[in-house]
């Protein structure tokens, strides 16, 4: 087994890099856990009267394939008496989010899905799922899952008394005996929630990657279920909805998935289950037959599938909605606050580090100044600035950016797509390949510590060699 000084190390470099990531990532999702609550606030389209009734839902969809002739939708139904409909409504190349008045059944806002800044609520979400940095991004914070998973099991290791740490903080002693107490404390409580989050944050990120490696593979069409309901021919969606809402009693329609290329819809809804995904129940039906071809009960699923249904509630702390308002609320208030915990981890464990360091290099300085024979022998031990790991990672940067501009970008203006393939996928391959990454750190490592002080700073720069040729091979292979 490695020491215990080894783990610790582990530790405080896993902290180290991915702290200024973390704390954007867990407090984006602190915030994202009201998410619905900041749209409506944010948003007057969004905000419907209950006073004025409702619309029949045909109207609704009448409504929104007479303002979009010919596209595809995916119509979300109103969660409460003051909310309006929204959809999404897809064309190549586009898709727009829409607003739907209840009581008229009129559209009252269009955005155009542009980018990741069109919209508050869009614009969060983005933030804490994928950095704003596309398909390789949610895989850059999927990997952050996996660093917050083996952060919390090196400090179970290294902080063995870590039940004193639920109730100690020693305000009587210096700064870092007292941050090392709050780091201490804030990890210890929120430990099992942080665990959570790592474990339902990986999967959900890295399964993007998985699948892009394995392909799922296709259903077959319009499979029948034996046991279905038949509809009346000639109802509009709407209709059908309701006589599935009536037919099971237990099925809360939420959204109407519609492609007008065939006659088939999609109604997707909640069954009975806290921690079960929304939306993770569904109708298939033929419309021009009244006949239902599929149908999915979450809470029937096999158990692997049932069990991939609980990461998203768990993660996001909505499960109190199938409850009621007191319960919904009270476990999304406990997430956010519970969320903000790895950021708080971050902070004061990358302050204690700056502590310790500063504290060495002062033991370093003393030692020196009484013992000049030592300074002379131990020379060899200074770590060189930060600066000059930066102009050592420089060239590869910007050759890293050339070759991103000249192959795959054809252009040399900085862009969402030059970025990925500049920085993002890169980074990612490499942290995904991490016995490589490994093994290129080490080797860094050493020839920084085989220099003599007066060639520190040239070791500094030779010291990012292996790991800024891991970088480039990274771009090559994307490219």
């Amino acid at each position: 087994m490695p020491s215990r000084a080894t783990i610790f190390r582990w530790h405080s470099w896993l902290g180290l890099t991915t702290g200024l990531f973390m704390l954007v990532i867990a407090w984006s999702g602190s915030i994202a856990v009201f998410n619905d609550e900041i749209g409506w606030l944010l948003t007057p389209e969004l905000r419907a009267s209950a006073s004025q009734g409702v619309k029949p839902l045909d109207e609704v969809l009448a409504s929104l394939r007479q303002s979009y002739p010919g596209r595809r939708f995916d119509l979300h139904l109103q969660s409460g008496l003051r909310w309006a409909h929204t959809a999404y409504v897809y064309q190549p190349g586009l898709t727009t989010y829409v607003h739907i008045d209840p009581a008229t059944a009129r559209v009252t806002r269009s955005d155009a899905m542009s980018g990741y800044t069109w919209n508050v609520v869009y614009f969060i979400r983005q933030l804490h799922v994928r950095l704003l940095m596309g398909f390789w991004g949610r895989v850059f914070v999927g990997i952050f899952g996996v660093t917050l998973v083996l952060s919390i099991v090196t400090s179970l290791w290294i902080y063995r008394d870590w039940r004193r740490s639920l109730v100690r903080i020693r305000r009587d002693r210096d700064r870092r005996i007292f941050h090392m107490d709050v780091h201490k404390l804030v990890g210890a409580w929120a430990l099992v929630i942080n665990l959570l989050f790592g474990v339902t944050g990986a999967v959900l990120g890295l399964e993007n990657l998985y699948y892009r490696i394995f392909p799922r593979q296709p259903s077959s069409p319009n499979p029948v279920v034996t046991g279905t309901i038949s509809l009346p021919p000639g109802l509009g969606h709407g209709a059908a909805a309701l006589a599935l809402a009536t037919a099971d009693t237990a099925f809360v329609p939420t959204v109407v998935q519609f492609n007008p290329a065939n006659s088939i819809a999609v109604i997707r809804g909640d069954h009975p289950g806290a921690l079960i995904a929304k939306d993770a129940s569904f109708y298939r039906i033929d419309l021009a037959s009244g006949t239902v071809l599929q149908k999915g009960d979450a809470r029937e699923a096999r158990w692997s599938t049932y069990l991939y249904n609980t990461l998203d509630p768990l993660h996001f702390g909505y499960f109190g909605d199938k409850w009621n308002n007191i319960a919904s609320y009270t476990i999304k208030v406990a997430w956010c606050l519970l969320g903000l915990t790895p950021g708080v981890l971050g902070i004061t464990g990358s302050y204690m580090w700056w502590l310790r360091r500063r504290r060495v290099r002062a033991a370093a300085v003393a030692r020196a100044v009484l013992s000049p024979e030592w300074a002379a022998a131990g020379a060899s031990a200074t770590t060189p600035a930060w600066s000059w790991y930066a102009a050592g990672a420089l060239p590869f940067a910007v050759a890293g950016y050339v070759l991103q501009a000249v192959v795959w970008n054809r252009g040399w203006g900085m862009s969402e797509v030059l970025w990925q393939h500049w920085m993002v996928k890169p980074v990612c391959l490499i942290l995904v390949a991490f016995p490589l990454t490994i093994a290129a750190a080490a080797l860094g490592t050493r020839i920084v510590r085989g220099a003599s002080h007066r060639h520190s700073r040239r070791a500094a720069v030779l010291g990012v060699l292996p790991l800024g040729v891991l970088y480039l091979l990274a771009t090559s292979v994307l490219n």
